[in-house]
Order: structure tokens, then sequence, then C-alpha cells
């Protein structure tokens, strides 16, 4: 299914195209994503955690699944956040059910 489908979503609650969870406040809850893996859109992501954050520091945390780009502009974001686990390159984090 594609992000943010009935059938392809990790949460029971999660937003998609349609309900864009940038129109939501990220406060009061912990939160997980897994952006889409692109310059412009992580950069979007950690920005309006870190705001999001700062409104409610106590009650509220993230954790984010994201590739490990030192160079990106969006990497210094990432001092703001506890980094929990690193996979090496070429880890298999994500699996899908076999087919008997």
């Amino acid at each position: 299914g594609a992000p943010g489908q009935p059938g392809n979503s990790q949460c029971e609650r999660f937003h998609s195209v349609q309900d864009d969870a940038f129109d939501y406040p990220w406060v009061g809850a912990s939160f997980y994503g897994n952006p889409v893996y692109s310059l412009e859109f992580i950069t979007k992501v950690l920005r309006k955690a870190i705001s999001d954050f700062s409104k409610s520091p106590t009650n509220t945390s993230f954790m984010f699944i994201l590739p490990d780009w030192k160079q990106a502009q969006w990497y210094p974001l990432l001092e703001q956040f506890d980094i929990v686990h690193n996979y090496p390159k070429d880890s298999e984090i994500f699996s899908c059910p076999s087919s008997s």
C-alpha cells in the first residue's frame, strides 16, 4: 500500500496526504515517524518536532527512522535529539511477511 494508507501504517493513529500531520500540533504524546527520505521533507519534519517539543517538553517525545546522511543540511538539527541507535548500512530493519 501507499504510505499512510490503511494496511501500510504502523500505528493505530496515522496521517496521510489527505490528513496532513503538519496541520496538527505534535505535543502531549509520543510520536513515531519514518518520513520520506528527501532533504526538504526531513528538514520540515525535524523543525516541526523541535518547535512543537518546546511547547510541551515534559510530555512529548519523538522517534524517527532517518538515513545517516551526515552531509545533509538537516543533520545538525539532530543535536536537539538523543540518537538511540544507529544501524549499519544495509541492515535489514524492516521486513515483509513471507508468503507461503
